[in-house]
């Protein structure tokens, strides 16, 4: 038999949804919790369903705040809890402490020596005092660990190969650049070693630059027998070009001794290569110095970033501007931008490609991080979330832009293309919104963003200036950290790339060692998708993803979560769905749009409705839409309702209260209908919930010429005004599917997803 618990609250927040975080958890443990759902006034009685469950449990659990001092119910039912606890063997009573109450006042409450627990300020929250709860319920033995730990970072080890007064010259009819260069070594311990100076001349050019350009961004359109060839050519001269790159810029006589005092440092250490750009007046050659393929560095016996101490490359402009330290505090804020607009000049992506590991990874952290998709991925939108952030004291530590970059060549701009909403119908048509790096520039002047990730084609890249890159531009005005990329990159390749980068980002690790981790997995794992005709594509492209720094590099994730409470938020995840039918052990694949459209209904409307004939895949969308608004925070949890199971009013309740409420909810128990909405329309008015609805079509008339079903329209209009209030509760979305369209008052067209057979997937 499960533990019996109450839980006592006041109506005011946080108390509220502290009280149902607790109640929820508690489930997850096998505990009947009961949790007070009735708004009582002053003067009003204990009714005597509330002083039956408080004599019936075996725990009164009370969260005490300075809400529920003046709270005239919350001093009722504690008075009672303790004139229960003088007259019943073994129950117990257990004061949860929020914000600004002392242990003292419980004594002064129940007018006797009760064990309180005390929760922490801002972190943690119900997760941070679940162990002790358990305990004092007997479920547990207090916790010997805490519930987050800080993680260790390697001392580092930095090489600066300092170029300046970049030029071009002309050799043997080619083109090439060169610069006055200069190593220094800063040790994470000692004095600084410098070198001589020596003259870097690029042992690349135009035409490597060219091969490298087909390789990566033509190559891959079509990897048939005639191409494969010349790309093999190319992939093996990768580590021949790293070994020039190597030999001119780090094995020069005048700088050797202090590369091998580099590479001579503790193999526990991290090391990094930092690529320094000084004095750049001819800014052509400038920008063909950052754009050399660093990353491909290799010493004749192996690329740089492989072996026991791999090295991590970093660009660095040149800055007049001190900027200050990067220090960052849990939870971790991340912005997710993600621009799709519809027409020529930005083909469609599927909008969750890398959205889906970024929020998967994040939440492991729990309450340690915090990610928001934007809503509105204009730049305009991005401009508003990052001002408010700012002025509520919440920065953001991470802003990822997803979507598509280009490189402006008669304006010899980077440019990154955001959506804006046409003249048409809001929730479809969203054009294209060109935004340069010069415009960039100026809008974000001053936004000392941690980290910015540049999901997007050509983000590094400069022909003319070093600086009018989009990541450039963004190190210059103040951002500590860019990740871009050098070339068009394939959607594989930043989905693998954006995992791996995420997860060691969780794990505490610096930007750089992140950098590192990813760039190991893509030249591991090359392969990059399946051409019928052509079979496997496998490309060598780990160095397209580049970072551009200043400054020390830093770690984003300074506390991790422990086993045992990433178990508990797991548990806590899929407790948010209710009884969702379970994702596909292959995972949901397809229909991105029809999953994008439903996003942007449900944001700015109350109800959609997924319209298909039998066997489309309805209940698949409309589900896999539920567990994406979830795990991306638009809601807080899910109920679903199957009306082809369950056709009557009560059946509905039923089966909604016991997702909602508590598992053994009954509308029968109530002494009538409005009663028994009380405690779900609490539930629906304490967090943003979704409500799916399935097979709607069988509760409605049938259609001319189908199959014969049987119909109730008293039922259907009992049905249709219980929908209606639960959607006028709190932040209430209804998500329906039907074969048909719905009566009123769900009958509005543009509420509507259609959709027919897949034959693509995207």
């Amino acid at each position: 038999m499960s533990t019996k618990v109450f839980i006592s609250h006041s109506n005011l927040e946080p108390d509220k949804s502290f009280a149902m975080e607790l109640a929820e958890a508690l489930r997850l443990h096998g505990v009947d919790a009961w949790v007070d759902y009735k708004k009582l006034g002053a003067g009003d009685d204990l009714d005597a369903e509330i002083i039956a469950a408080i004599w019936e449990c075996q725990v009164f659990v009370t969260v005490w705040s300075l809400n529920a001092f003046n709270s005239d119910w919350v001093q009722k039912e504690a008075k009672l809890a303790s004139t229960v606890m003088e007259e019943k063997v073994g129950y117990r009573i257990l004061p949860l402490l929020l914000s600004g109450v002392k242990s003292a006042a419980v004594k002064w409450v129940f007018d006797k020596d009760i064990k309180s627990i005390q929760v922490p300020e801002g972190l943690g929250g119900v997760q941070a005092v679940m162990g002790e709860v358990l305990a004092a319920l007997a479920l547990r033995t207090p916790p010997v660990t805490p519930a987050t730990i800080k993680p260790t970072v390697q001392p580092l080890e930095e090489l600066v190969l300092i170029l300046s007064n970049p030029r071009l010259f002309e050799e043997e009819s080619k083109v090439r650049v060169q610069a006055d260069g200069e190593l220094e070594f800063y040790p994470s311990q000692g004095t600084v070693r410098e070198g001589k100076g020596f003259t870097f001349t690029a042992p690349l050019g135009i035409i490597e630059a060219d091969d490298l350009s087909w390789y990566l961004e033509k190559f891959p359109r079509w990897p048939g027998e005639a191409f494969r060839y010349r790309a093999e050519g190319i992939e093996k001269k990768l580590p021949e070009w790293g070994q020039a790159l190597f030999a001119a810029a780090l094995d020069q006589p005048a700088g050797r001794e202090v590369r091998k005092a580099w590479e001579g440092t503790a193999v526990r250490h991290g090391r990094c290569l930092t690529v320094r750009l000084k004095n750049a007046d001819n800014q052509q050659a400038a920008a063909q110095l950052l754009s050399l393929p660093w990353e491909l560095l290799h010493n004749g016996g192996r690329y740089l970033f492989h072996g026991a101490t791999p090295v991590r490359v970093r660009r660095r402009l040149p800055s007049e501007t001190a900027w200050s330290q990067i220090l960052t505090q849990p939870p971790l804020r991340v912005l997710f931008v993600s621009p799709r607009p519809e027409d020529e000049t930005a083909g469609y992506i599927n909008h969750r490609v890398t959205a889906l590991p970024v929020v998967e990874t994040l939440s492991s952290l729990g309450e340690l991080a915090e990610l928001t998709i934007l809503a509105d991925p204009s730049f305009v939108g991005l401009l508003n979330a990052l001002k408010e952030a700012e002025r509520g004291g919440k920065p953001y530590h991470v802003v990822h832009f997803d979507g598509h970059g280009v490189y402006l060549r008669e304006q010899g701009l980077g440019a990154l293309c955001f959506e804006e909403v046409g003249q048409g119908d809001k929730l479809v048509e969203r054009t294209t919104k060109v935004v340069t790096a010069r415009e960039l520039a100026e809008r974000l002047a001053g936004y000392r963003i941690p980290l910015f990730f540049l999901e997007a084609c050509q983000g590094a890249k400069a022909e003319v200036d070093p600086a009018s890159s989009v990541a450039a531009t963004l190190l210059q005005q103040g951002v500590a950290a860019v990740v871009a990329m050098s070339h068009s990159v394939l959607v594989a390749t930043a989905r693998e790339f954006v995992k791996v980068f995420y997860e060691s980002l969780a794990k505490g690790e610096r930007v750089g060692e992140a950098m590192l981790k990813g760039q190991g997995w893509l030249f591991d794992h090359p392969k990059r998708g399946y051409y019928l005709g052509a079979g496997d594509l496998k490309l060598h492209d780990w160095f397209v993803p580049v970072l551009y720094q200043e400054g020390e590099d830093f770690s984003l994730v300074t506390e991790v979560v422990q086993e045992e409470m990433q178990e508990l938020i797991q548990k806590g995840r899929v407790a948010m769905l209710g009884d969702l039918p379970e994702a596909p052990p292959h995972h949901f694949v397809g229909r991105s749009k029809e999953l994008l459209a439903l996003e942007r209904l449900l944001l700015q409307e109350k109800y959609g409705v997924v319209l298909g004939e039998g066997g489309e895949g309805k209940t698949a969308l409309a589900c896999e839409a539920a567990r994406w608004l979830v795990a991306i925070g638009r809601v807080e949890r899910v109920a679903f309702v199957s009306l082809e199971h369950n056709t009557h009013w009560d059946a509905v309740v039923d089966v909604l209260g016991r997702q909602l409420v508590e598992k053994d909810y009954q509308v029968a128990t109530f002494a009538d209908e409005e009663k028994a909405l009380v405690p779900i329309e609490g539930v629906l008015r304490q967090k943003p919930t979704l409500l799916v609805l399935d097979n709607m079509e069988t509760v409605l008339p049938p259609r001319p010429g189908g199959l014969a079903q049987a119909h109730d329209p008293e039922g259907l209009q009992r049905l249709l005004a219980l929908f209606r209030r639960l959607m006028g509760v709190g932040k209430t979305r209804l998500l329906f599917t039907s074969r048909e369209g719905l009566p009123s008052p769900f009958d509005a067209g543009r509420h509507h997803v259609d959709i027919g057979a897949m034959d693509t997937l995207d």
